[in-house]
């Protein structure tokens, strides 16, 4: 694993080889899936109860597809607030906060955009 963060709960579960950048933190109680391939930055704060998903099964378990992986790039400077969960295919820009309870659904870009 690819894990330079400055901090990692030790209840934290990391699945898959996800790359973490330096001065990252990961809460308590947080589901960190690279399965799928999982990019987060540098500086990152990830609150406790957060998920973050790179696979799906469902399709699979039902008879009604394959089992479907996408991965999630996190810029720099984000801070992903409590219990959010960020599910397959995401992308969340640099210098972004995501609110606690946040659903991000699939294949969504997710950011600030500063205004002139």
């Amino acid at each position: 694993m690819n894990n330079h963060a400055r901090y990692t709960a030790p209840s934290a579960v990391i699945l898959g080889d996800p790359e973490i950048g330096e001065g990252t933190w990961i809460g308590y109680y947080t589901v960190i899936d690279g399965s799928g391939g999982l990019k987060i930055g540098e500086n990152c704060s990830i609150a406790s109860g957060v998920h973050i998903y790179t696979h799906s099964s469902h399709r699979k378990t039902t008879g009604s597809g394959p089992f479907l992986k996408a991965s999630v790039e996190i810029g720099d400077n984000v801070a992903v607030g409590a219990n959010s969960v960020i599910m397959m295919g995401c992308k969340i820009l640099s210098n972004t906060v995501v609110p606690a309870l946040t659903l991000l659904k699939p294949y969504t870009v997710y950011g600030n955009v500063k205004q002139k």
